[in-house]
């Protein structure tokens, strides 16, 4: 689950990196960040949720971010397979 979740994570990074290079005020300091390795220490644990939905194990994974921190972030699951990763979800 790690790679899905860092490389996820990586790719809700970048429009937020592009922004800040151009000059858009994020909020404070910015993280600099080089790779999907990097952004483990710019995430923290907000929750996990594990429920049926339609017959089908779901499970939520979610993250709070230095990049953004409008949003709840969260890696979705179904029978254990990647969904996506969803930049806005319920804070628990």
């Amino acid at each position: 689950m790690v790679p899905e979740i860092q490389h996820g994570l990586f790719e809700h990074y970048l429009p937020y990196k592009e922004a800040a290079e151009e000059g858009i005020e994020m909020g404070g300091s910015f993280p600099p960040i080089a790779d999907s390795v990097e952004v483990w220490s710019h995430v923290k644990p907000a929750h996990v949720l594990i429920e049926t939905l339609k017959g089908e194990w779901r499970v939520e994974i979610a993250f709070t971010t230095d990049w953004d921190v409008e949003h709840t972030v969260a890696a979705i699951y179904a029978d254990w397979r990647f969904i996506e990763l969803n930049g806005s979800v319920r804070g628990i």
